[in-house]
């Protein structure tokens, strides 16, 4: 009975020191390095994907990518069937001429795993070599783990967009912002296991 609490404690802490080294190791918005790593990309082999979701804050950072022109085109994942890309533009003021001529939405992705399969079939189509994930900071690990899985020679730099429900200062007082990492971070140890160990 000793040796299974043993282990059980072991199994706990060893989970328990995962999360906070998860959540210690996310890119965050506004961190140098991050924007370094933009500078060494070459505009005509790089693709832009927004995925999805933050209030329309990930796809605004996108869109201001694009403006910026650190990559050639956009493609927005995960859209609403219903949704018209004029619907899209009209949230942000100015940039209908960018959805005009280089920003695609996708419509088919339904979870993080749709989303890198369109972004699969997109990059693909376009010839890309290299892409810029933006997605929320939290949703960076997973989001590139599943990417990296379809297309593990993609070249994937990430813009983590900062979430408002679990800030990268003060989240430990938040019952919020525990609420969502560690349900991201649960997602992701799932989605980990399922690569390191595929059915068969």
């Amino acid at each position: 009975m000793q040796k299974l609490l043993r282990l059980v404690t072991f199994v706990f802490l060893l989970w328990l020191g995962g999360f906070f080294v998860f959540v210690a190791t996310l890119p965050r918005e506004g961190d140098p390095a991050v924007a370094v790593h933009l500078l060494a990309l070459q505009n005509e082999q790089t693709g832009i994907i927004a995925l999805t979701g933050g209030g329309g804050r990930r796809i605004g950072a996108a869109v201001d990518l694009l403006a910026e022109r650190r990559g050639r085109k956009v493609l927005i994942s995960g859209v609403h069937p219903d949704t018209r890309k004029e619907e899209l533009a009209a949230q942000f003021t100015g940039s209908d001429l960018l959805f005009d001529c280089c920003i695609d939405i996708g419509k088919r992705a339904l979870t993080t795993k749709g989303n890198a399969i369109e972004t699969r079939d997109w990059v693909q189509a376009e010839g890309f070599n290299t892409a810029i994930l933006v997605t929320t900071d939290y949703h960076v690990p997973r989001a590139r783990a599943e990417i990296h899985a379809i297309m593990p020679e993609l070249n994937v730099v990430v813009w983590p967009v900062a979430s408002k429900s679990a800030p990268a200062e003060g989240w430990l007082t938040s019952s919020e912002a525990w609420r969502v990492l560690m349900t991201e971070y649960m997602k992701f140890l799932a989605v980990r296991l399922g690569q390191l160990l595929p059915l068969s």
